[in-house]
């Protein structure tokens, strides 16, 4: 469950390490007695756990990320490959999930969803004022904070995010999140000399290699697709009209302001890189992914 952190902004879905988000729902997602206690690892759950394990087991359209990581799932399932055996820089699975989550109809609008994050920023308020290094192993940050945030950012960002996973540009035929997404993977495999189990810091300022060490993501790997920036004012018209509690999206983002300007391909160069991955800026970012 580890992995589910998916979400925070926009990279998060589209590209964190697949294979986590495999293993994951390979593991519970044909659960029938999966409980509350099992999901979290304890013996009793919280008034929050509960709230959260709620949401998880709930189908909704409101809940883009998760659904979207379920379609991909279903297509690697059906494949008949073994979670080990799956590659993680192959798309295959990824494209096919996408287009059967797109081809579905969405209905849910901004008077629903915003019942369901606020209620987590309520019942789990203790949880959301945790700070968490987003920039950390993502497989070492506390599985409750990791669904507390991931489960709040599904609903965040659930009506932006069906929109920008859905956008193709006017001229293309292919959505544009797979573009970017083959743009990160390609990268990865370079930089990592092609390791088989990669993971992306959830704030995406980082690639974690198998030995540990860690490799700055370079704006650009995203901003060379043209249909990038078309994407990211999705978010940020969103971000604009409804609001997370600022204490939340402070956790999450450090502020609009730094948010915005991460979305924003300008180009850099290796002084723009140093700080933009140093601890000072854009404070915990890593909370998400994205969902786009």
């Amino acid at each position: 469950m580890k992995s589910l952190f998916l979400i925070l902004v926009i990279f998060t879905i589209t590209v964190h390490a697949f294979r986590d988000q495999y293993n994951c729902f390979f593991d519970i997602s044909d659960e029938d007695d999966l409980t509350c206690e099992k999901l979290f690892g304890v013996d009793s759950c919280s008034d929050c756990q509960k709230l959260i394990f709620k949401d998880f087991k709930e189908e909704n359209d409101c809940s883009t990320t998760f659904n979207f990581i379920k379609e991909v799932t279903k297509e690697v399932k059906e494949s008949g490959k073994s979670k080990e055996e799956i590659d993680p820089y192959d798309l295959t699975y990824f494209k096919k999930g996408l287009e059967n989550y797109c081809d579905q109809p969405f209905n849910c609008d901004p008077h629903t969803v915003k019942k369901y994050w606020t209620e987590i920023e309520d019942v789990c308020s203790k949880e959301l004022s945790e700070k968490v290094d987003w920039s950390s192993d993502p497989t070492k940050i506390d599985v409750t904070e990791l669904l507390v945030y991931s489960t709040l950012l599904n609903y965040y960002f659930g009506i932006p995010a069906n929109h920008a996973l859905c956008y193709k540009p006017s001229n293309s035929d292919d959505f544009c999140v797979v573009g970017i997404t083959e743009n990160l993977m390609e990268y990865a495999k370079e930089v990592t000399d092609s390791d088989p189990k990669p993971k992306f810091t959830i704030d995406f300022k980082y690639i974690i290699k198998s030995d540990g060490s860690k490799v700055p993501v370079p704006k650009k790997v995203f901003c060379d697709e043209k249909c990038f920036e078309s994407m990211a004012k999705i978010y940020k018209s969103w971000i604009k009209k409804y609001k997370l509690d600022s204490e939340v999206f402070e956790n999450i983002y450090g502020s609009e302001e730094g948010f915005n300007d991460y979305l924003d391909c300008k180009t850099e160069d290796k002084r723009d890189v140093f700080r933009r991955t140093s601890d000072s800026y854009l404070s915990p970012l890593h909370s998400l992914a994205g969902l786009f």
